[in-house]
């Protein structure tokens, strides 16, 4: 049975994770297939080469979750699946799981960023590129749909500079839209975090409202911000920053 000590290879076929698994690393050979299935969670300690295909599995039971310590690497496809349901609420903060993201995966979407210094929501072009760690907001008043991320995920730290402008309203001021960049949970704990002049509040659109979490307290669920989820933090000063944690 495969565990926390087991360098692990599929060298051929098609396998498929349907219980929760985990390994030291693992390597997807050329011609072979390898779906973490929707909600459950594959932790490899080392990192992953991938020469077949890698994919993360979403649907309305869940997503599957992929924390990977090490380098996301290899010559073989990597897609991150995130399933969207708009029966609930019209729009939807997400966050890309890959280091460059073109607008074009959001296509019909209505893709729109948080501009902190204007105070404004600005939509975006299919040729723009979203930032590493940003948020943000995709509409729809149609059924649901299934974003799909091609490329290696992210799997290290990830620090990201937030906007602050004295002359904004109170309301916004310092209000930055980012997101979580990692194909699985984290905690919204940001005193644990390496941050630089902001709080330590989260929050995270949910259907009609905003769920809020301060490091403490909060109704965010568990305290933790899902998998590719966008949210929102207030930096308090210039020069203000985060450390996203990939674990």
């Amino acid at each position: 049975v495969p565990g926390l000590s087991t360098i692990a290879v599929v060298e051929t076929g098609n396998l498929q994770i349907i219980s929760n698994a985990n390994c030291k690393s693992l390597t997807v050979n050329s011609g072979s297939i390898m779906q973490v299935m929707p909600g459950f969670a594959l932790p490899v300690i080392e990192g992953i080469t991938n020469n077949g295909s890698f994919s993360i599995e979403s649907d309305l039971s869940g997503t599957g979750s992929v924390i990977s310590n090490g380098l996301t690497e290899g010559n073989g496809t990597y897609n991150t699946r995130q399933y969207i349901d708009f029966a609930g609420s019209a729009s939807h903060l997400v966050s890309s799981p890959l280091p460059s993201t073109p607008a074009s995966v959001f296509e019909g979407l209505s893709p729109e960023k948080f501009t902190e210094s204007s105070e404004t929501w600005q939509n975006l072009a299919g040729g723009d590129v979203l930032q590493n760690a940003g948020g943000i907001m995709i509409s729809s008043s149609s059924a649901p749909v299934t974003l799909n991320y091609t490329g290696p995920f992210n799997s290290a730290d990830i620090t990201t500079g937030l906007s602050y402008t004295a002359s904004t309203d109170m309301e916004y001021r310092g209000l930055n839209l980012v997101g979580n960049p990692f194909p699985s949970a984290i905690s919204a704990n940001l005193d644990t975090w390496e941050k630089t002049g902001t709080g330590n509040g989260v929050y995270v659109w949910d259907s009609y409202r905003y769920k809020f979490w301060n490091g403490k307290t909060g109704n965010i669920t568990d305290g933790l911000i899902p998998a590719m989820q966008g949210f929102f933090v207030r930096a308090d000063q210039t020069g203000a920053s985060i450390e996203i944690p990939g674990t």
